[in-house]
């Protein structure tokens, strides 16, 4: 991004401050600084894939121009494959704890990025999720706020009263490169299940709702690509949020492998004591013209299964948010959110917090919603582990941000695909309910899997 005599300028300067500012401290601390405007006066625009590709986490919220991207790990945070979100949720409040200065404002604000399994453990197990383990967090060294072509940035450490200033440096000249487990560097994937097999897995859930087992289960599957050379991620990333502007991109590296998509669905913000998610179930393609769209919108707000699913998920998250919550603002009738290539049933609810609780605090309790694992949560969750066949790992797993302050926001990780080298596993799931049609449910599938195989493939 910018020159080595640039950049030595800029690390000598970010350290003197960092050596003042320790010399006076009384206890470790997390300091931000901005980075100078002179890191980018002159210097050519930064180039927007480059960064893409480089990162170690990539945040756009849904609806916003701006794009976080970070580079390095001041910390990282995480637990095994069997820890929970509610330990995630405590260790974070520790590390959130710390006495903090930041000096550096504007849109680059320190953060912890990262997110977790669908639920933790599970029967089924693939290595490719290994390095990712239950969950894990970032609080990445350099934050750059990328807008356009402007570009503001800031630099947070952890530093210990009086840190010697050779210390500082050793941190700013950056993390050594990671280092791929040699088994992984191209994954064994058991082949992915032809479409009557999986079609016969949704007819055995169905079986299982007449029988009143549960009333609704969301099922995946996996759709895997083999390039000839490597997968490019920055443009990826690119390509996803240049089409999917309303959708949260993110991207989570770890050992050489990239977590990331473009996911529509929010799980839970928080910010100034108020909370908000949204119900997100039931959908239907887009058309070929806005008057096919408005025909397809119709059908689905009048498709009592999909009605039936939307309505398990909004009472779920009426459920889940009450005991935090003073008022709850639900509306009646769901409306329709378009994105690029499908057409979803959307309820956006509302609330006031009673006490400050973090934003984790708040996903913990409200994942895994019937919207991505069904109803009732720990039979819809059980019969995922028995009939699914795969290790779903981080797919509609929580993804997202949480601020030192305790506000932040989270998606859940739909539309997404864990990438190594040339190799892509994507990932989709359907809602299952009385009245679903296996075929029908594999096709929506099936239009789930196009916003990654058309940012992969350029289409």
């Amino acid at each position: 991004m910018l020159d080595e005599p640039r950049l030595d300028s800029v690390r000598a300067q970010l350290a003197g401050t960092f050596a003042s500012i320790a010399a006076g401290l009384a206890s470790p601390s997390l300091v931000t600084l901005p980075v100078p405007h002179s890191a980018f006066q002159g210097a050519e625009a930064p180039e927007r894939i480059g960064l893409l590709r480089a990162a170690t986490v990539i945040w756009r919220p849904a609806g916003s121009e701006t794009v976080l991207a970070g580079f390095g790990r001041e910390m990282r945070l995480h637990g095994p494959r069997d820890s929970s979100l509610h330990e995630a949720a405590r260790v974070l409040r520790d590390a959130t704890a710390l006495p903090r200065l930041d000096t550096a404002g504007g849109r680059a604000r320190p953060a912890f990025f990262g997110g977790a399994r669908f639920v933790a453990g599970g029967s089924m197990r693939d290595p490719a999720w290994d390095p990712f383990g239950g969950w894990a967090f970032v609080l990445p060294r350099l934050l750059l706020a990328i807008t356009g072509e402007t570009v503001e940035g800031s630099v947070t450490l952890r530093l210990e009263p009086r840190m010697s200033r050779a210390a500082i440096e050793e941190k700013l000249a950056g993390d050594p490169p990671d280092r791929p487990p040699a088994q992984l560097v191209r994954p064994a994937w058991p082949a992915e299940s032809p479409g009557a097999d999986w079609c016969a897995v949704v007819s055995s859930a169905i079986d299982e709702i007449a029988e009143g087992r549960y009333q609704k289960v969301v099922l995946a599957r996996t759709a895997d690509v083999q390039r000839d050379g490597d997968i490019d991620e920055g443009v990826v990333l690119d390509r996803l949020a240049a089409r999917y502007g309303g959708c949260y991109v993110f991207k989570i590296a770890q050992a050489g492998s990239a977590w990331l998509g473009a996911t529509p669905e929010l799980l839970c913000r928080v910010r100034g004591g108020t909370v908000s998610t949204v119900a997100l179930a039931g959908s239907v393609p887009r058309g070929g013209d806005p008057e096919s769209d408005d025909v397809l919108a119709a059908r689905l707000l009048s498709d009592a299964k999909e009605r039936r699913e939307h309505a398990f998920v909004v009472q779920a998250l009426r459920e889940g948010l009450a005991p935090f919550c003073s008022a709850l603002d639900i509306p009646a009738e769901p409306e329709i959110l378009r994105v690029a290539n499908i057409q979803h049933l959307r309820t956006p609810i509302n609330g006031q917090l009673h006490h400050s609780e973090d934003v984790l605090t708040v996903v913990a309790a409200l994942h895994p919603s019937p919207a991505v694992g069904g109803s009732p949560r720990a039979e819809a969750v059980a019969a995922i582990d028995r009939l699914e066949g795969i290790d779903r790992g981080w797919y509609a797993g929580p993804i997202g941000r949480l601020g030192l302050d305790g506000d932040g926001e989270f998606a859940v990780g739909l539309r997404s695909g864990l990438i190594r080298g040339a190799t892509a596993r994507f990932y989709a799931g359907a809602g299952i309910v009385q009245g679903s049609d296996p075929e029908r449910e594999y096709a929506e599938t099936e239009t789930k899997f196009r916003p990654l195989r058309e940012a992969v493939d350029g289409l």
